[in-house]
């Protein structure tokens, strides 16, 4: 479908709110810079990855077309927990033609991450998108079974007990 605004890829959702023509979200995400994600919007675009769990991002790459196309944008990368309210983790006016890192130096841990371009007119046209460095942390909690405990098992075996993201939903 050429008008898909979102779309799933693995672990990741990838969400946009402009769209020209057949030229969607994945073709950034692709790792070619011969495909292009295109927005014919005229004021703010959004460009937003969603993950089932947070994740610190510390760099992250990106690219845009370069021939014939000199507009102007301000690009905010930013992370959110809610959807709704953005931290502005990084600000530039630059619009590299070749794949370009950006390092953060305000990280934090966020289930969703975008690109937000204010251009100076219609449109952005974006290469390549990718996040160049991130961690996923994992917490290990010990406990002490007193009771229940199968005789193949020793006092002070160390066992790993996995819990779901949202424990809520048990």
């Amino acid at each position: 479908d050429t008008t898909e605004k979102k779309g799933t890829s693995g672990s990741y959702t990838v969400e946009v709110n402009s769209l020209y023509g057949s030229y969607t979200p994945d073709k950034a995400l692709d790792g070619s810079m011969s495909t292009e994600y295109r927005s014919d919007a005229d004021s703010e675009i959004i460009f937003k990855l969603i993950f089932p769990s947070a994740i610190k991002v510390k760099k992250f790459k990106m690219a845009f077309r370069a021939d014939n196309y000199t507009r102007g944008v301000t690009t905010y990368f930013q992370g959110s927990n809610n959807g709704t309210t953005w931290a502005t983790l990084f600000t530039t006016t630059t619009k590299p033609d070749n794949l370009t890192e950006f390092t953060l130096t305000n990280t934090g841990e966020y289930t969703q991450y975008r690109l937000q371009f204010i251009p100076t007119e219609t449109g952005v046209n974006l290469y390549q998108f990718e996040l160049s460095e991130y961690e996923v942390s994992t917490y290990i909690n010990k406990y002490t079974l007193s009771s229940g405990v199968p005789d193949v098992w020793h006092t002070g075996q160390i066992i790993l007990i996995q819990t779901p993201a949202n424990v809520a939903s048990l």
